[in-house]
């Protein structure tokens, strides 16, 4: 089992494509992602719908009700 934690800093911003391109790349069973952000911004909705398409479709995050609230993607 291959496992990947990164921490994206502040939602990933405009690394969001980037980010989620190389999540996919390494091949890990599972991906944990730290200051994934709030999911009502597209930087944390580009990686999270990326991810699922790229076949991590079982996702679990902390939800965030504020942009400056840190929160987590596994």
């Amino acid at each position: 089992m291959k496992l990947i934690t990164l921490n994206i800093r502040y939602g990933g911003g405009k690394r969001a494509e980037r980010i989620k391109d190389y999540l996919i790349g390494t091949g890990s069973d599972i991906i944990v992602l730290t200051e994934f952000g709030n999911v009502q911004h597209e930087p944390a909705r580009k990686i999270m719908f990326g991810l699922s398409e790229g076949g991590y479709a079982c996702q679990v995050y902390s939800p965030s009700t504020a942009w400056e609230s840190d929160s987590v993607l596994i």
